[in-house]
């Protein structure tokens, strides 16, 4: 499998304008501030986002009543996974919900009602963006506008505590350069901004793969940030009102020897798995992205793996490549979830995904030297954990409405 024809493969599993998240790093990059200085933050919650949404809720009327807007009352094949388990939840608990596609073009925008009140939403409701006053959390600045920032993120962390990867965010290519020497290798490289992987260069060993990564980093972005790459196990925390409610293991695409069978029959055996031909996982790629990660592992796809011997086709946990999941929400060691507890403090809002890598979610991450955060994400992919390849089946969606509810 590869990239759909005329897509960017480093912006694969979800292709993107470069030009328009080119800007938009650079306005959220350069108003944040003035916002945090000025507290515009608050005046804008307090006085815009109310008459916003009412100018938005009016422009929706007209549309629907000119027919020029298309009110959806069920789910389809447009609407994203993430949305799609948040959806069916409120059907089963009777709370109404529809999508509006202006002209017809889905643009992820919703609206749910409850207690006769209508509010709309992008992607998932979320709940009210302090915390209750029995968790006193109320005096803490918000994250809403600042997690997503990577950059700003490492700031943020260093100063609460909180395991980062060791490293910094250049501009130009001798600061990106100057960083990338002081590290251990290997190094990665990625937007300042942004989500899902996109543009991000991993295993990066030599000046020739930074400035690949550097090239790759600043289509999205005008700030690159440069870190250690983590080599232990990738897991996706989702925090809701400040408590894990479940936790992750993404998988590389891989297979696992059996002292038989070639790498070849493995992925064929493994693509046979009914669950990798849905919209949910996808099959083992086969090309030559995983043809140039064999041999950089010393296989070819003739080659026989030993028994339990790990072979990995793909330097991405993407579903889109082949990766897997496995819930392990009940395995993880209690000071982890401390941690994880912590990070929801320091961010002070009531839903945030958290990308974790650690060699043993299992045993303390203040005892593994391979122990840190990556990124936040304010609209996490919930879908992850209500579809699982294997574990069982968290319900993400369920404890997004309790928050929702319990705070409107």
């Amino acid at each position: 499998m590869s990239a759909r024809k005329g897509t960017c493969i480093d912006c694969e599993p979800a292709p993107t304008i470069h030009i328009m998240e080119k800007c938009g790093a650079i306005m959220k990059t350069c108003i944040e501030p003035l916002m945090q200085s000025f507290a515009l933050e608050q005046y804008l919650e307090a006085v815009i986002d109310p008459i916003a949404t009412y100018t938005a809720k009016m422009c929706i009327y007209a549309l629907t009543k000119t027919r020029l807007a298309t009110i959806i009352d069920e789910p389809d094949k447009h609407t994203p996974l993430r949305t799609r388990c948040v959806w069916e939840c409120a059907i089963r608990r009777g709370i109404p919900m529809y999508e509006i596609r202006p002209l017809g073009r889905a643009i992820d925008l919703y609206e749910y009602e409850h207690k006769g009140t209508k509010r709309l939403f992008k992607s998932l409701p979320r709940p009210k963006s302090t915390y209750s006053s029995d968790r006193c959390y109320t005096s803490i600045e918000s994250g809403l506008e600042w997690m997503d920032n990577k950059s700003e993120l490492r700031k943020r962390f260093a100063a609460a505590g909180i395991p980062m990867a060791k490293g910094g965010v250049g501009r130009t290519w001798e600061e990106v350069k100057k960083i990338f020497h002081s590290l251990p290798s290997p190094v990665i490289t990625k937007p300042h901004i942004g989500s899902r992987g996109r543009h991000t260069t991993t295993r990066i060993a030599t000046e020739n793969e930074l400035r690949v990564g550097f090239e790759k980093a600043k289509k999205l972005s005008p700030w690159i940030i440069v870190e250690q790459e983590f080599l232990g196990t990738l897991y996706r925390v989702l925090l809701i009102d400040g408590s894990v409610v479940a936790v992750l293991r993404r998988d590389r695409a891989h297979v696992v020897g059996d002292g038989l069978r070639t790498v070849r029959a493995l992925v064929d055996k493994e693509n046979q798995n009914p669950r990798r031909d849905s919209s949910e996982f996808c099959k083992l790629a086969t090309d030559d992205a995983a043809t140039h990660e064999l041999a950089r592992q010393n296989f070819t796809w003739e080659s026989v793996p030993k028994m339990n011997e790990v072979v990995y086709l793909s330097r991405k946990p993407s579903r889109s490549v082949g990766g897997s999941t496995i819930d392990v929400r009940d395995v993880v060691h209690p000071e982890n979830i401390k941690l994880f507890e912590h990070i929801a403090r320091t961010v002070n809002d009531p839903l945030i995904g958290v990308d974790f890598f650690i060699s043993d979610i299992a045993k303390p991450w203040n005892m593994q030297e391979c122990a840190g955060v990556i990124e936040c994400n304010s609209l996490p992919f919930i879908d992850l954990h209500h579809y699982p390849l294997y574990g069982p089946i968290r319900d993400a969606a369920g404890a997004l409405w309790d928050a929702v509810l319990k705070k409107t």
